[in-house]
């Protein structure tokens, strides 16, 4: 059973992985495209959920006995992790910044904050709060 677990966790890593670059990655680099996710969802996702099957049984057959969160502890990856506060303030600062100017040039562009553009500047002060603090808004604490 701990074999079918490795290769169902090699599985779900390597395809989760794929899925998000193949969703996210063309609404970041070509935000245009109104048919960008469909190639995480039809393409990238399913590619490398076949891909991460295929990884996991060749490492059980080869005698490889670690999953991938063992794997990426070995070759260095987590050794950082959890980030520090520093470096989540600084990432919260930046992810609060890009969607407060997002949200603000929607409620420009549209004449008016909608529904869409409130959430994103909502969401927008949350983590510059954040940022600011070192600790989430007291709303979070429910």
């Amino acid at each position: 059973m701990d074999a079918a677990m490795r290769v169902l966790s090699w599985t779900f890593a390597i395809g989760f992985t794929c899925f998000i670059a193949g969703f996210v990655g063309p609404m970041i680099f070509a935000p245009g495209s109104n048919q960008g996710p469909l190639l995480g969802i039809l393409i990238t996702g399913p590619l490398g959920v076949v891909f991460g099957f295929v990884v996991g049984v060749l490492r059980e057959i080869l005698g490889n006995k670690e999953g991938p969160g063992a794997f990426l502890a070995r070759i260095g990856v987590l050794k950082r992790w959890p980030p520090s506060l520093r470096t989540r303030r600084i990432v919260a600062g930046v992810i609060g910044a890009w969607l407060g100017t997002n949200g603000l040039g929607a409620a420009i562009v549209l004449g008016g904050v909608g529904p869409g553009s409130g959430i994103v500047l909502i969401l927008s002060i949350f983590a510059l709060y954040y940022a600011a603090t070192g600790r989430t808004p007291r709303v979070f604490d429910r």
